[in-house]
């Protein structure tokens, strides 16, 4: 959010001004960097994601513990 890298695509601008926008309303929020690779299953779901060009719903009792477990 503090313009480090550029923004090309359209729909990621849309998103990323979307986004600051809705910061406005809390202005002592602090947005944190999380690496990929400390973030596996966020990583993993988003590639997945990405991949069918939609969303994923977690049903599975061992996938859901592990989200829970990965982002403590």
């Amino acid at each position: 959010m503090r313009d480090e890298m550029d923004c090309r695509s359209p729909g990621l601008k849309l998103l990323r001004q979307k986004t600051r926008n809705a910061l406005q309303a809390w202005p002592h929020c602090e947005l944190f960097h999380v690496r990929r690779d400390w973030n596996a299953s966020a990583d993993m779901l988003a590639g997945q994601a990405l991949q069918r060009q939609g969303g994923r719903n977690v049903h599975s009792p061992e996938e859901i513990q592990d989200l829970k477990t990965l982002n403590r």
